[in-house]
């Protein structure tokens, strides 16, 4: 039983990182696309949109800790 959760925990914990990886991606797309169109990003809106994705993701890891409902299996 104990070997299950350990498998659980570890699956719970490598779909917060593939979430981690696609959030952080599309943020950084949205900013690549708009430098690329020309249009100025100053660096204050940068600073907001990682700040923004950061607390997505704690807001997501921490309610899978606390075994919370989520778009993906949490910890249980």
């Amino acid at each position: 039983m104990h070997g299950a959760s350990m498998i659980g925990i570890a699956i719970s914990i490598l779909w917060f990182l593939v979430f981690l990886c696609i959030l952080v991606g599309i943020g950084w797309v949205i900013l690549y696309v708009l430098g690329q169109l020309g249009i100025p990003v100053p660096p204050m809106v940068v600073k907001i949109v990682l700040l923004v994705i950061a607390l997505l993701c704690l807001i997501w890891f921490l309610s899978m800790l606390a075994g919370g409902v989520g778009a993906l299996p949490g910890i249980r």
